[in-house]
């Protein structure tokens, strides 16, 4: 029953709704998988010391570098993932934010100098200097 992560139970945590519920069950999986990676890989690890085996012992080596190479790439592309997900919901606010911008374009406010067009007041770009390649001093590629 230990081994069915769904069975291990919370006694303290009293589970009310069903956002919790759920929570509580993905920590419980989580748990479970990681207890069963540190058994699996303890009970490799003494296996390998108590046949004395070195091939057996550089093939675990080897097994668990690639796992670990496989995740670093996962962190990776997760990252870029991230960002990309982030600058489209930045560029998409921008849209929305220039839309609505654009409407104040539509009808001029006059004033005693002729009308005063509702405009930027640095240099006409809508999106405040961001994106021009001056100054960030990150590189944009």
């Amino acid at each position: 029953a230990e081994d069915n992560p769904l069975s291990l139970a919370w006694p303290d945590t009293p589970l009310r709704t069903p956002q919790h519920r759920a929570l509580t069950s993905q920590q419980r999986l989580w748990s479970y998988l990681f207890r069963n990676v540190n058994r699996a890989v303890d009970e490799l690890y003494y296996l390998c010391e108590a046949e004395g085996g070195v091939e057996h012992s550089e093939e675990a080596a080897k097994m668990l570098d690639s796992c670990a190479r496989d995740f670093r790439k996962l962190i990776e592309r997760t990252e870029v993932q991230s960002r990309y997900e982030e600058e489209r919901r930045m560029h998409s606010l921008e849209s929305h934010v220039g839309a609505s911008a654009m409407s104040s374009f539509s009808s001029p406010q006059y004033s005693e100098d002729g009308p005063a067009w509702d405009t930027p007041k640095h240099g006409g770009n809508s999106r405040g200097g961001i994106g021009t390649g001056g100054g960030s001093g990150r590189d944009s590629s």
